[in-house]
């Protein structure tokens, strides 16, 4: 039996643009210079500004959205894709068009992921956008940025809200510091050439309790450049999860850097519970890496932590600790699947490389 070319081409067609999006991937690679100043600063803000007035006509998570309905649709539509294909009289004709479709959907999906994300793993380092010397730093060093941290964080901390068990909470509520989060980081935003236009807001998700289940407190949404918020978890950690995502939003897909940028944004904001938010989840972040590496000097930097910034731990701590489990392990070990697909090789320990970041800054700015 002869095999038509123009059967095949019309058959694997859609591989074309598949291969097109992987060598353009191969050449940003190689050439990150390319990757910054053509795709993250040029071509990424005007497709994502795009997304983002799509995305804003939604007061709702679309992200939450599609995989609320989009998944039962999706099973749907293959037991009604079987069914037909079963009752076909020219199925080999019906399985060509249903081929052809997965192909092109595949492709689809591919290419506008890489357009909206996956390309920003190959831009210039944040650490080489803002000089920033990554060199080995001593354990006193780290110690100094610890202390440094909690100390900023017990000062923001007087004042704030607190609930009935002591344990801060944002006084306007959630939904209201989601709305005004743009407007509190705008200062950082305007100082740094590095945050281009943008107009995404970040969407608290309303399943997020069970969302918790994964251990997840925020994720970026490629297709619809939608960053979207667990508002389920603790207060305090809310506003430096929100500027975490919106990073992502801004071209910076590196999970490390999205941390530093987190602090970044939100310890230089007009609002007291954001700068709050960075400084004391920041010390979360350090304080961990010096208690892997001395236990002493962890207690050092621990006795400058102020009584409500324990407090607002215990409730974190006691919060997690209930979605404990299975699912949490198994959304880890996807997780960091994915950031080591992305060539993040340390996977999800590249978090921690943030305190790399966060204690260059600090050299940067002569504080250590």
């Amino acid at each position: 039996m002869k095999i038509k070319f123009r059967t095949v081409l019309k058959s694997f067609i859609w591989f074309i643009p598949i291969a097109a999006i992987f060598f353009i991937g191969c050449i940003l690679k190689s050439f990150p210079a390319a990757a910054e100043y053509l795709h993250a600063r040029m071509v990424f803000p005007v497709l994502s500004s795009f997304a983002a007035v799509f995305v804003s006509l939604f007061p709702f998570s679309l992200t939450e959205t599609v995989c609320v309905l989009g998944i039962p649709a999706g099973v749907a539509a293959i037991c009604v894709a079987m069914v037909k294909l079963v009752r076909s009289r020219r199925k080999k004709k019906t399985a060509g068009r249903m081929f052809r479709f997965c192909g092109w959907f595949v492709a689809a999906a591919f290419s506008m992921y890489m357009l909206m994300h996956g390309f920003n793993f190959y831009r210039y380092t944040v650490a080489e956008n803002l000089d920033l010397d990554m060199g080995a730093k001593t354990p006193e060093q780290l110690l100094a940025v610890c202390i440094d941290l909690a100390d900023r964080a017990s000062a923001e901390r007087e004042g704030l809200e607190e609930d009935e068990a002591g344990v801060m909470r944002l006084k306007e509520g959630i939904e209201f510091n989601l709305s005004r989060a743009k407007e509190y980081i705008s200062p950082v935003l305007h100082s740094y050439d590095i945050f281009g236009i943008n107009a995404v807001r970040p969407k608290g998700v309303m399943l997020s309790h069970y969302w918790s289940y994964t251990g997840i407190t925020g994720m970026y949404f490629p297709f619809f450049a939608e960053a979207n918020i667990n508002i389920d978890t603790v207060d305090f950690s809310i506003p430096y999860t929100v500027c975490h995502e919106i990073a992502h939003t801004y071209g910076f897909a590196r999970e490390d850097e999205a941390n530093f940028l987190g602090y970044l944004l939100s310890t230089g904001s007009t609002s007291a519970e954001f700068r709050y938010s960075g400084y004391a989840s920041a010390y979360i972040l350090c304080a961990n890496a010096l208690y892997s590496y001395d236990k002493e000097l962890w207690e050092t930097a621990y006795h400058h932590v102020s009584d409500g910034m324990r407090r607002d731990f215990a409730a974190q701590n006691a919060y997690w600790k209930q979605f404990e489990g299975e699912v949490m392990d198994v959304s880890s070990a996807v997780n960091d699947g994915f950031l080591k697909a992305q060539d993040q090789e340390d996977g999800v320990l590249s978090y921690n490389r943030a305190v790399a970041l966060i204690m260059a800054q600090y050299e940067k700015d002569g504080l250590i």
